[in-house]
């Protein structure tokens, strides 16, 4: 039973040590924030150009552009 009281003020000290750290960091996090993706991205397919595997690519790779800009 002595065991339980211990880990208790531990708990407490780690929980307290964490909400502190997010505290601190927190209005730090807009400054790492990054657009993604900064380049264009490749999509390697592989097969013969004009396939089923490449039009599929080709037609869905096209939308996800649309939708990320």
């Amino acid at each position: 039973m002595d065991a339980i009281p211990m880990c208790e003020g531990r708990f407490k000290t780690l929980a307290r040590t964490l909400c502190a750290g997010a505290l601190f960091a927190a209005p730090y996090a807009p400054v790492f924030a990054q657009n993604y993706p900064v380049k264009p991205v490749r999509v390697v397919q592989a097969g013969a150009p004009g396939s089923l595997g490449d039009t599929v690519t080709r037609l869905v790779f096209s939308r996800v552009s649309e939708a990320t800009g």
